[in-house]
């Protein structure tokens, strides 16, 4: 992630430890998504728990950067406005 915006120089890491809220909002969203999967494999597809459970892995391994990107500027955004130093 860059030191800051290119378009508003917004500086992205505040302090340092800033994106720890970022993990536990990545952490959330992940349980849900997985869920939410896992109710649709096992309950809508009749898939067996364990070809779910290996089909949720690899759905983690693939978007989990992603997935923390995100969580990263959705907890950004809640700071914007106190931490804007143009």
């Amino acid at each position: 992630m860059p030191k800051r915006c290119a378009s508003c120089n917004l500086k992205l890491e505040p302090e340092t430890g800033f994106y720890y809220g970022a993990m536990w909002i990545s952490y959330a969203i992940g349980v849900l998504l997985s869920l939410l999967l896992a109710a649709i494999l096992i309950l809508a597809l009749r898939i067996p728990t364990l070809y779910a459970f290996l089909i949720i892995m690899v759905f983690h391994l693939l978007f989990s950067p992603y997935l923390f990107r995100v969580s990263r500027a959705f907890w950004l955004s809640f700071y914007v406005h106190q931490h804007r130093d143009v």
